[in-house]
């Protein structure tokens, strides 16, 4: 999403349960819609809200969200394995901020960290 144009008609967010267990290919096949799975292990819905509104702000709304319910429980500061795209998006930069100050700062010296 951050480094080429991948519109979508729908969009999926949430965690391991739905990186794992919704296939793009699959949506296309019985929606014949476009989508773009945004769920990764760990992310929690500050992540996921993050990235939904870096998505829209990039390619307005999809027809559809889909929104993986268990996750949206977990409030635990983290930014997970998400931190790689800090570079890509101020809002993670900023939850990250947030979540890590010191590795922040070290990653900011050092932009390999992510």
């Amino acid at each position: 999403m951050y480094e080429k144009q991948y519109p979508a008609d729908v969009v999926m967010l949430g965690n391991s349960r739905i990186d794992r267990n919704c296939d793009v290919r699959d949506v296309r096949e019985i929606t014949g819609f476009t989508a773009l799975n945004l769920g990764l292990g760990g992310n929690t819905i500050n992540v996921s809200e993050a990235l939904f509104r870096d998505y829209v702000d990039r390619y307005g709304p999809p027809r559809l969200l889909l929104l993986e319910i268990t996750h949206c429980s977990d409030a635990s500061p983290s930014v997970g394995e998400m931190m790689i795209f800090t570079g890509y998006s101020a809002r993670l930069a900023h939850l990250a901020r947030e979540v890590n100050p010191t590795f922040m700062k070290f990653e900011s010296i050092f932009p390999s960290l992510r």
